[in-house]
């Protein structure tokens, strides 16, 4: 088995290799479920199937190596190819038609609403590892595009924000060229990944300031970005530091 991840905050759902526990996996018998699902609406060894709409495919119910499995079926982006995964719960046999496992599938059903969180925490770790060793304006402007290229909410309307403008950090001045990806959170506020990329002031770039929202242009934000006054100054100037972090609204 593939594990992509243990959704288990202080073990509350369990532990890698016991059971029952509750993760992502990508495993053979997950990903021909998912793929003979795509194809037939139904796959072999479903003890139970609810077809889904949205981030998941469907939930269903079978055998898994003698234990039971009762997992959501959906598909996600992996180093650039689609792989077929599931949000499983994995439980003994001999739970099946006890009050046990009707509460474990409540959990189940319990993290797949909050399911989103593992997709933003992957859009965050993809922005933090793809800036590694990125010193150009340039190339950390791409790396942030194509973050914003990861999904986070199902149908989300991608807001971006573009921010400029001198503050002062730890006392000292510095010029902020600021890129913020902004999506709403279950509260009906928003969440907002933040690149700071931050630069010496000088007599010209001191000067900049501006606000800019994706959804003010007509063009892609990114093209409009590349033909700023503050890009084109600070295209080829050392970087001073790089902030990557998330807030709330």
């Amino acid at each position: 088995m593939e594990l992509l991840c243990t959704y288990s905050p202080d073990d509350e759902y369990g532990k890698e290799g016991t059971v029952p526990y509750v993760a992502v996996q990508i495993d053979d018998m997950v990903y021909c479920a998912v793929e003979e699902y795509k194809e037939s609406m139904t796959f072999e060894g479903a003890i139970s199937i609810e077809p889904l709409e949205g981030k998941f495919m469907f939930k269903a119910k079978r055998d898994y190596y003698g234990d039971m499995m009762y997992f959501y079926g959906f598909e996600v982006e992996n180093d650039g190819y689609i792989d077929k995964a599931g949000l499983c719960l994995v439980y003994p046999k001999e739970y099946v038609g006890s009050e046990d496992e009707k509460k474990l599938m409540q959990t189940l059903d319990e993290v797949a609403k909050s399911f989103n969180k593992i997709k933003e925490e992957n859009a965050l770790a993809y922005l933090n590892k793809e800036i590694e060793n990125k010193n150009g304006l340039d190339e950390l402007i791409l790396t942030f595009e194509k973050m914003c290229e990861i999904p986070i909410v199902e149908e989300e309307e991608i807001e971006i924000l573009f921010e400029t403008g001198t503050y002062l950090l730890a006392g000292e001045p510095m010029f902020n060229f600021s890129l913020v990806r902004q999506y709403p959170n279950e509260e009906e506020e928003y969440c907002q990944i933040h690149l700071d990329i931050m630069f010496k002031p000088t007599d010209e770039i001191s000067s900049f300031k501006q606000t800019t929202w994706n959804f003010e242009l007509e063009e892609s934000i990114f093209d409009y970005i590349r033909k700023t006054a503050e890009y084109k100054a600070l295209k080829d100037e050392l970087i001073v530091k790089i902030d990557v972090y998330m807030d709330e609204t």
